[in-house]
């Protein structure tokens, strides 16, 4: 049996906790190798530099590129950390586990980090807010990544509140591995 290699885009959203679960229950039976993906997006580096600016100015006035840097450094960082977590709890139920943090847009990156890392497939959520769910089909990266990618694509329907949105840290709490399924 070949061992299927998953690439898993995450945000840092309680969807992802969602996705790596789905993921692995769907696909125990093949004992996938998991590699995690994080990309730190343009936006995100302006919404905590904008923070941080306001904390350190009091007025949100730019403080210039060590600021950049700083903020870039730190949320790349804050990414690893929590994706180093959820690599060991996957790894302590018996999957192998990598993960690759990249600055940029998010769709080029997906894609570019399933090339690289010559993955089977890439497995990720459409990430809906529990009220767009009804209304939406695919989020606008899903929807892309499915366009451009070489490889196959699931994409799987995560919901969740806004209020879980304060939280961003990714606490993935592992399933028991259960037999395979005989399909």
């Amino acid at each position: 049996m070949i061992r299927p290699t998953v690439l898993v885009p995450l945000d840092g959203s309680h969807s992802d906790t969602q996705t790596i679960d789905q993921v692995a229950r769907l696909l125990s039976a093949q004992d996938p190798r998991f590699v995690l993906a994080r990309v730190v997006g343009p936006e995100e580096i302006r919404e905590k530099l904008a923070l941080l600016n306001f904390i350190e100015t009091g007025n949100g006035a730019d403080e210039g590129l060590s600021s950049l840097e700083r903020t870039t450094t730190k949320a790349m960082q804050q990414a690893g950390m929590n994706m180093a977590d959820t690599c060991k709890a996957l790894g302590r139920q018996g999957f192998a586990c990598r993960t690759v943090i990249e600055l940029g847009d998010p769709i080029r990156s997906i894609v570019g980090m399933a090339e690289r890392e010559e993955v089977d497939l890439i497995a990720l959520s459409s990430n809906l807010h529990a009220e767009q769910a009804s209304t939406q089909s695919i989020a606008s990266v899903p929807r892309h990544v499915v366009a451009l990618a070489q490889q196959s694509v699931l994409v799987l329907r995560t919901t969740h509140d806004k209020s879980e949105d304060d939280d961003r840290s990714l606490h993935w709490q592992p399933f028991q591995k259960k037999q395979p399924w005989n399909l």
